[in-house]
């Protein structure tokens, strides 16, 4: 094996080991201080946030995860 390959694959498995679990913890951090600023923006505000309606978002994840036609299938069966 030549060494350009192996220091190619060290490189290789030192991203995935170390900068891959930095940017999901990373992002993972970012996300959790967005939704904290925006509780803490609101409560200091005393504004009501605004939501998604949950029966909508139930029916765009069976749209999304089960196609288009799955809420028209539901229908179905809830009005015979």
């Amino acid at each position: 094996m030549k060494l350009k390959t192996m220091v190619l694959s060290m490189a290789c498995v030192l991203c995935w080991i170390v900068l891959f679990p930095l940017f999901v913890i990373g992002g993972s951090v970012a996300l959790l201080v967005l939704a904290a600023g925006t509780e803490l923006a609101q409560l200091l505000t005393g504004t009501a946030g605004q939501g998604i309606d949950p029966a909508a978002a139930r029916a765009m994840a069976m749209r999304i995860c089960f196609g288009h036609r799955a809420g028209a299938r539901a229908q179905g069966r809830l009005t015979r």
